[in-house]
């Protein structure tokens, strides 16, 4: 399974929010990271099709995501920066109306909704009302729903906005419980969250790819190789 990722660009008006930018996804977890206004959301919008581009290509398995339509979508789990919840809805009710818009089929739905409670602990609340949760548990809410349908890409556009320490690492918990056998693309300028479960970083800056590295290769001290630079310092050192 890749994600191909040809040259893509996006302007609005003088701006240029993606300029030829070109990476290539497999499995794993793709941690892209740059300061506000680097191009992560226009780079979101494209993968997910919200955005019409200017120029370039998105592959899936070598077939173009806008050839594929649908198809495309159903692959896809997305977690918006901003929520969308129905807070009068409990999680149950909110992810099998969820289902519903993803057409899938009760009998699976039904298990699914289970078993995704589950994984983001809200097991214990899926009956009660949204409205009274903790920004935490709202956005699990959301995580759960991007993770119906079993999807193979999913795509979170800075998921942690507005959460405490304790959240955010029960947060990262999640997400590498649900990594495996997918393509996750986690949009972000807060590098701590993506430190320990990041496969591959992505530096952005002013829509282009300053470098991409695992986390070992970014932190490496060349002039001396026992000591080492911390994510924060190596990203840092790209977006100045």
């Amino acid at each position: 399974m890749k994600l191909e990722i040809k040259n893509l660009t996006k302007t609005y008006g003088d701006l240029v929010a993606l300029d030829s930018f070109t990476a290539n996804l497999e499995c794993g977890i793709y941690a892209l990271l740059g300061v506000n206004g680097a191009g992560k959301s226009t780079l979101m919008g494209l993968l997910t099709d919200n955005v019409e581009r200017e120029k370039g290509e998105i592959l899936f398995d070598d077939k173009e995501i806008l050839k594929l339509g649908a198809d495309y979508r159903r692959l896809l789990g997305y977690m918006p920066q901003k929520q969308a919840l129905y807070e009068d809805f409990t999680p149950l009710e909110y992810l099998t109306y969820i289902a519903e818009l993803k057409e899938i089929k009760r009998k699976d739905a039904k298990k699914q909704i289970e078993d995704i409670l589950k994984t983001v602990n809200l097991t214990q609340v899926r009956n009660k009302k949204i409205r009274g949760f903790s920004g935490g548990m709202k956005q699990r809410v959301v995580l759960a729903q991007a993770l119906l349908g079993d999807p193979k890409i999913i795509i979170l556009d800075e998921p942690t906005v507005g959460l405490d320490p304790k959240e955010r690492n029960n947060f990262r918990k999640y997400l590498k419980e649900t990594a495996k056998g997918r393509i996750i693309i986690y949009a972000t300028h807060v590098v701590s969250d993506v430190e320990s479960i990041a496969d591959s970083v992505i530096i952005m800056k002013n829509g282009k790819i300053m470098v991409q590295g695992t986390v070992d290769e970014l932190t490496k001290n060349e002039i001396n190789p026992s000591d080492r630079f911390s994510l924060e310092d190596a990203f840092l050192n790209y977006v100045k």
